[in-house]
This record gives structure tokens, sequence and C-alpha cells, in this order.
């Protein structure tokens, strides 16, 4: 049986803490977009949330 660990074709992506710091600068001001943040940093606008 195969192992089901295995299921990921690709690795993730590991950011750094300077990438996360900034992002959640930007979406903690008032009336940020989160989803545009997300858009313009490359990420899913899920990771944000």
């Amino acid at each position: 049986m195969e192992n089901p660990a295995d299921w990921r074709t690709e690795s993730r992506t590991v950011y750094s803490n300077d990438f996360k710091l900034r992002i959640v600068e930007l979406a903690s001001k008032p009336g940020a977009n989160v989803a545009k943040i997300a858009r313009e940093n490359g990420v899913a606008h899920n990771l944000i949330f």
C-alpha cells in the first residue's frame, strides 16, 4: 500500500520571517484588500487569513 504522506509531488514554499511580517503589516492596515495583497505577493489569499 502506498504511504498516504507521499501524495504531495511538490515541496512546500518556505517564506522568510521578513516576508511574513511584511504581509501581516500590509493586511493589518485599515481598509486593506487581502486578495489584492495576496496577488501582488504571489501567495494564495487563504494563506494570509
